[in-house]
Protein backbone atom coordinates (compact mmCIF):
# COMPACT_ATOMS: atom_id res chain seq x y z
CA UNK A 1 0.00 0.00 0.00
CA UNK A 2 1.53 3.38 -0.94
CA UNK A 3 3.12 5.04 2.09
CA UNK A 4 2.85 2.01 4.39
CA UNK A 5 5.42 -0.74 4.85
CA UNK A 6 4.04 -3.59 6.97
CA UNK A 7 6.95 -5.28 8.68
CA UNK A 8 5.18 -8.22 10.33
CA UNK A 9 6.83 -7.37 13.62
CA UNK A 10 8.21 -4.57 15.75
CA UNK A 11 6.37 -1.83 17.56
CA UNK A 12 4.61 -0.57 15.60
CA UNK A 13 4.61 -3.27 12.88
CA UNK A 14 4.42 -0.66 10.11
CA UNK A 15 6.60 2.21 8.92
CA UNK A 16 5.18 5.28 7.22
CA UNK A 17 7.53 6.71 4.57
CA UNK A 18 6.74 10.04 2.98
CA UNK A 19 6.34 10.23 -0.80
CA UNK A 20 9.38 11.30 -2.76
CA UNK A 21 9.50 14.64 -4.53
CA UNK A 22 9.01 12.78 -7.81
CA UNK A 23 5.89 11.02 -6.51
CA UNK A 24 4.38 14.30 -5.33
CA UNK A 25 5.18 15.83 -8.71
CA UNK A 26 3.09 13.13 -10.40
CA UNK A 27 0.05 14.22 -8.39
CA UNK A 28 0.77 17.87 -9.21
CA UNK A 29 0.87 17.08 -12.91
CA UNK A 30 -2.35 15.06 -12.78
CA UNK A 31 -4.04 17.95 -10.99
CA UNK A 32 -2.83 20.57 -13.42
CA UNK A 33 -3.70 18.44 -16.47
CA UNK A 34 -7.22 17.77 -15.18
CA UNK A 35 -6.81 13.98 -15.31
CA UNK A 36 -9.81 12.29 -13.69
CA UNK A 37 -9.05 10.09 -10.67
CA UNK A 38 -10.96 7.24 -9.04
CA UNK A 39 -9.83 5.96 -5.64
CA UNK A 40 -11.30 2.87 -4.01
CA UNK A 41 -11.38 1.11 -0.68
CA UNK A 42 -7.99 1.07 1.11
CA UNK A 43 -6.61 3.83 -1.11
CA UNK A 44 -7.91 6.21 1.57
CA UNK A 45 -5.21 4.81 3.90
CA UNK A 46 -2.36 5.69 1.56
CA UNK A 47 0.52 8.07 2.41
CA UNK A 48 -0.44 8.72 6.07
CA UNK A 49 2.79 10.69 6.63
CA UNK A 50 1.68 13.18 3.95
CA UNK A 51 -1.34 15.27 4.93
CA UNK A 52 -1.62 16.38 1.32
CA UNK A 53 -2.95 12.97 0.32
CA UNK A 54 -5.76 13.10 2.89
CA UNK A 55 -6.62 16.57 1.57
CA UNK A 56 -6.59 15.19 -1.98
CA UNK A 57 -8.86 12.19 -1.43
CA UNK A 58 -11.12 13.66 1.27
CA UNK A 59 -10.26 11.74 4.43
CA UNK A 60 -7.98 9.06 5.87
CA UNK A 61 -8.03 5.56 7.30
CA UNK A 62 -5.41 5.29 10.06
CA UNK A 63 -3.47 2.10 10.73
CA UNK A 64 -1.77 3.94 13.60
CA UNK A 65 -2.94 6.71 15.92
CA UNK A 66 -2.22 10.05 14.28
CA UNK A 67 -2.95 13.76 14.24
CA UNK A 68 -4.87 15.01 11.24
CA UNK A 69 -5.69 18.69 10.83
CA UNK A 70 -4.93 19.31 14.47
CA UNK A 71 -7.20 16.52 15.74
CA UNK A 72 -5.72 13.39 17.33
CA UNK A 73 -7.32 10.16 16.15
CA UNK A 74 -6.84 6.59 17.34
CA UNK A 75 -6.22 3.93 14.74
CA UNK A 76 -9.28 3.48 12.54
CA UNK A 77 -11.90 0.76 12.73
CA UNK A 78 -12.91 -1.88 10.22
CA UNK A 79 -15.46 -4.68 10.01
CA UNK A 80 -15.51 -7.37 7.32
CA UNK A 81 -18.36 -8.90 5.36
CA UNK A 82 -21.16 -6.60 6.43
CA UNK A 83 -24.43 -6.86 4.56
CA UNK A 84 -25.66 -3.27 4.68
CA UNK A 85 -28.03 -0.93 2.90
CA UNK A 86 -26.67 2.06 1.01
CA UNK A 87 -28.82 5.12 0.35
CA UNK A 88 -28.17 7.01 -2.86
CA UNK A 89 -27.89 10.67 -1.85
CA UNK A 90 -27.72 12.11 -5.37
CA UNK A 91 -29.51 9.82 -7.85
CA UNK A 92 -28.97 12.40 -10.61
CA UNK A 93 -25.17 12.07 -10.52
CA UNK A 94 -23.69 9.92 -13.34
CA UNK A 95 -21.91 7.67 -10.82
CA UNK A 96 -25.29 6.79 -9.29
CA UNK A 97 -26.98 5.96 -12.57
CA UNK A 98 -28.97 2.72 -12.45
CA UNK A 99 -28.75 2.27 -8.66
CA UNK A 100 -32.22 3.42 -7.66
CA UNK A 101 -32.84 5.03 -4.28
CA UNK A 102 -30.92 2.39 -2.33
CA UNK A 103 -29.24 -1.00 -2.69
CA UNK A 104 -27.63 -3.70 -0.54
CA UNK A 105 -23.99 -4.75 -0.58
CA UNK A 106 -21.81 -7.15 1.40
CA UNK A 107 -18.43 -5.55 2.00
CA UNK A 108 -15.96 -4.17 4.53
CA UNK A 109 -16.81 -0.90 6.26
CA UNK A 110 -14.60 1.68 7.99
CA UNK A 111 -14.81 3.89 11.04
CA UNK A 112 -12.50 6.77 10.11
CA UNK A 113 -12.52 10.54 9.50
CA UNK A 114 -13.97 12.02 6.30
CA UNK A 115 -13.83 15.73 5.41
CA UNK A 116 -17.56 15.89 4.76
CA UNK A 117 -17.65 19.66 4.30
CA UNK A 118 -15.15 19.41 1.41
CA UNK A 119 -16.75 16.66 -0.67
CA UNK A 120 -20.01 16.14 -2.53
CA UNK A 121 -21.80 13.12 -1.04
CA UNK A 122 -23.14 10.41 -3.33
CA UNK A 123 -23.94 7.43 -1.07
CA UNK A 124 -24.34 6.76 2.64
CA UNK A 125 -24.57 3.48 4.53
CA UNK A 126 -27.28 2.78 7.08
CA UNK A 127 -24.82 0.75 9.17
CA UNK A 128 -24.33 2.36 12.63
CA UNK A 129 -20.86 3.82 12.04
CA UNK A 130 -21.35 6.03 15.10
CA UNK A 131 -20.97 2.95 17.33
CA UNK A 132 -17.29 1.95 17.60
CA UNK A 133 -18.30 -1.31 19.31
CA UNK A 134 -19.36 -2.54 15.87
CA UNK A 135 -15.79 -2.17 14.54
CA UNK A 136 -12.34 -3.63 15.18
CA UNK A 137 -8.96 -1.97 15.68
CA UNK A 138 -6.71 -1.66 12.63
CA UNK A 139 -3.60 -1.47 14.81
CA UNK A 140 -4.48 -4.67 16.65
CA UNK A 141 -5.14 -6.40 13.31
CA UNK A 142 -1.62 -5.71 12.01
CA UNK A 143 -0.24 -6.93 15.33
CA UNK A 144 -1.85 -10.30 14.71
CA UNK A 145 -5.02 -9.76 16.75
CA UNK A 146 -7.57 -9.67 13.95
CA UNK A 147 -11.18 -8.76 14.78
CA UNK A 148 -10.27 -7.37 18.21
CA UNK A 149 -11.39 -4.11 19.77
CA UNK A 150 -10.24 -4.80 23.32
CA UNK A 151 -9.29 -1.49 24.95
CA UNK A 152 -9.98 0.39 21.70
CA UNK A 153 -12.54 3.04 20.88
CA UNK A 154 -13.04 5.68 18.21
CA UNK A 155 -15.07 8.87 17.68
CA UNK A 156 -18.21 8.48 15.60
CA UNK A 157 -17.26 7.71 12.02
CA UNK A 158 -18.82 9.03 8.82
CA UNK A 159 -21.55 7.04 7.07
CA UNK A 160 -20.42 8.50 3.75
CA UNK A 161 -19.19 5.69 1.48
CA UNK A 162 -18.95 7.42 -1.91
CA UNK A 163 -18.22 11.00 -2.88
CA UNK A 164 -16.75 13.28 -5.52
CA UNK A 165 -14.58 16.35 -5.16
CA UNK A 166 -12.36 18.69 -7.12
CA UNK A 167 -8.61 18.18 -7.05
CA UNK A 168 -7.49 21.38 -8.71
CA UNK A 169 -8.62 20.98 -12.33
CA UNK A 170 -9.11 17.23 -11.90
CA UNK A 171 -12.40 15.50 -11.05
CA UNK A 172 -11.97 12.92 -8.30
CA UNK A 173 -14.23 10.13 -7.03
CA UNK A 174 -13.75 7.98 -3.94
CA UNK A 175 -15.68 4.71 -3.53
CA UNK A 176 -15.25 2.85 -0.23
CA UNK A 177 -16.45 -0.46 -1.71
CA UNK A 178 -14.15 -3.23 -2.92
CA UNK A 179 -12.80 -5.57 -0.24
CA UNK A 180 -13.02 -8.94 -1.95
CA UNK A 181 -14.63 -11.48 -4.29
CA UNK A 182 -18.14 -11.32 -2.80
CA UNK A 183 -18.21 -7.59 -3.48
CA UNK A 184 -16.60 -7.91 -6.91
CA UNK A 185 -19.35 -10.28 -8.05
CA UNK A 186 -22.08 -7.82 -7.09
CA UNK A 187 -23.82 -6.17 -10.05
CA UNK A 188 -24.29 -2.86 -8.25
CA UNK A 189 -20.64 -2.73 -7.26
CA UNK A 190 -19.63 -3.29 -10.87
CA UNK A 191 -22.08 -0.62 -11.97
CA UNK A 192 -20.63 1.92 -9.53
CA UNK A 193 -17.06 1.23 -10.65
CA UNK A 194 -17.99 1.47 -14.32
CA UNK A 195 -19.93 4.67 -13.76
CA UNK A 196 -17.11 6.22 -11.73
CA UNK A 197 -14.46 5.51 -14.36
CA UNK A 198 -16.65 6.81 -17.19
CA UNK A 199 -17.51 9.94 -15.20
CA UNK A 200 -13.91 10.70 -14.20
CA UNK A 201 -12.79 10.35 -17.83
CA UNK A 202 -15.59 12.49 -19.25
CA UNK A 203 -15.37 16.04 -20.57
CA UNK A 204 -18.39 16.82 -18.37
CA UNK A 205 -16.44 15.94 -15.22
CA UNK A 206 -13.34 17.85 -16.36
CA UNK A 207 -15.45 20.95 -17.09
CA UNK A 208 -17.09 20.63 -13.68
CA UNK A 209 -13.71 20.51 -11.94
CA UNK A 210 -12.23 23.40 -13.91
CA UNK A 211 -15.23 25.66 -13.54
CA UNK A 212 -15.57 24.94 -9.78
Amino acid sequence: MPGLLFTGGGDPPVTLPEPTAEQRLVFDRLREAGVGLVFMHHAVASWPAWDGFADLVGGRFHYQPATLRGVHYPDSGYVFDVEHTIDVVDPTHPICEGLGDSFSLTDELYCSPVFEDEVIPLMRTRFPVDDPRRFYSADQAIRGRRNSNEGWTHPAGSNLVAWVKRFGDAPLAYIQFGDGPVTYRDDNFRRVVRNAVLWAASSQARDWARNG
